[in-house]
């Protein structure tokens, strides 16, 4: 059986829900070994996957900006004919014979290279090898399958609510965005809030290693080392970090990749990337305000020092707050990360409190106006995003002291929004 994301093994009832079925909770005797009796929602799933990258597949379709072509085009480059894999993407796609497009606003510098570090292009290399036609649908079929965990292993529920849920996640910005553009956010999600989970059921390396590859492919879960260390799982945090270290000093060792290189193009997608339309990060909308980018960095980054200080202790094993802090300051933070808050949201949508249940809807909605609106490029993604993780920290921290775990009275340590079962899900019992 499946353990799923639920780490602690003692009876963790949903926080103030007086309306539980025994389906509910977890066995005051028994270890969670059951998360994902769902049988029904594994099937709509795996059909959908099958559907989404189906339908791409035969579709032909290829839209000219997609991470994962970028990502083909550079791993092509350096491992087949040992190429710079930062090299010019308009002259990599035209020797392969597909359409790029390099996106930035209008007078800002454009980028030509591959922003991404030695150790996410090592993780990456096998893609190299594979038909980019294939690929780009195997990549929206993990963004599909990474969906229905994020569901099936938040949710104890009938198969026919999960399912509903999981259509629902699946037509939301995060999960359309990163189908649209093929990109690695599922994915990362799924192995940083196992890697998690694992580290909250018991202090290991190798539940430090899952976070270290998430981290190493998006930079964003990187910060869960501060609770890992907070909550002493030093083994974990240092299993986190040197994955983290290790995977990109190795990737310069593959042809083509150099630090220099990669650091130039990283600094260049800043400035180029930072003001497109799909970025949610605060910084973002700083710069908007008139601030240059190094002064919004250092006011963003200077705050989330703050508030990550004086709630240290509160949030020390709740994965989220660090997660919203992480997303809220990076420069380029696109929305198709948020896919790793799908977790708060269910939490939220399945609280017996009518404010946060309203909330959480409320987050729902932002999610899908960019995607209806989209035909019509008439809002900015980015803001709707942003507005959603905001959303999500407000609650966090206006319901970090309402809630108790049942049994003791005493405020939680994992307040995961307090929402389903906030303890029991991803929190850990400290």
């Amino acid at each position: 059986a499946v353990r799923g994301w639920i780490p602690s093994s003692r009876a963790q009832p949903v926080i103030g829900d007086t309306n539980l079925t025994r389906e509910d909770c977890v066995s005051s005797t028994t270890p969670e070994t059951d998360a994902l009796r769902t049988p029904g929602l594994v099937a709509v799933s795996v059909v959908a996957a099958l559907f989404v990258a189906g339908v791409l597949l035969l579709s032909g379709y290829d839209p000219p900006s997609a991470d994962i072509k970028y990502d083909w085009l550079a791993t092509r480059e350096a491992l087949r004919v040992g190429g710079d894999a930062h090299g010019d993407l308009l002259q990599l796609a035209a020797q392969e014979g597909v359409a790029v497009q390099i996106n930035a606003p209008i007078g800002a510098e454009r980028i030509t290279g591959h922003p991404r570090t030695p150790g996410a292009l090592l993780l990456l290399a096998p893609v190299a090898f594979v038909p980019y036609d294939v690929l780009f649908a195997l990549a929206a079929g993990v963004t599909a399958l990474s969906v229905a965990a994020m569901v099936g292993l938040t949710l104890r529920r009938r198969s026919r609510t999960l399912i509903g849920y999981f259509a629902l996640l699946l037509l939301l910005t995060p999960a359309a965005m990163a189908i649209r553009f093929a990109g690695q956010a599922g994915l990362v999600a799924v192995l940083a809030l196992s890697g998690w989970a694992m580290a909250s059921r018991r202090d290991s390396v190798w539940a430090g290693v899952l976070i270290g590859l998430a981290a190493t492919l998006k930079l964003f879960p990187l910060i869960l080392v501060v609770p890992l260390y907070l909550a002493a799982k030093k083994l974990s945090g240092h299993g986190a970090l040197a994955t983290f270290v290790l995977l990109n000093l190795a990737g310069l060792f593959l042809p083509g990749i150099t630090f220099a290189r990669a650091m130039d193009e990283l600094m260049l997608a800043t400035g180029t990337w930072l003001e497109l339309v799909a970025n949610g990060s605060v910084v973002r909308q700083l710069v908007g305000f008139g601030l240059s980018t190094t002064a919004a960095a250092v006011i963003a980054i200077g705050v989330a020092v703050a508030v990550g200080f004086v709630y240290r202790r509160r949030f020390q094993t709740q994965p989220f707050f660090w997660l919203i802090l992480s997303l809220l300051v990076l420069p380029l933070s696109w929305v198709s990360y948020d896919i790793v808050l799908y977790p708060v949201v269910l939490q939220m949508l399945h609280s017996s409190d009518d404010r946060l249940r309203l909330l959480g809807w409320l987050s729902v909605g932002l999610w899908l106006i960019p995607v209806a609106a989209y035909p019509f490029a008439v809002v900015s993604i980015g803001a709707f995003g942003l507005a959603v993780r905001l959303l999500l920290l407000g609650a966090l921290l206006w319901k970090a002291d309402e809630f108790s775990d049942g049994a003791t009275s005493k405020p939680l340590h994992s307040t995961s929004p307090s929402l389903a079962s906030a303890t029991r899900v991803y929190g850990g019992s400290g």
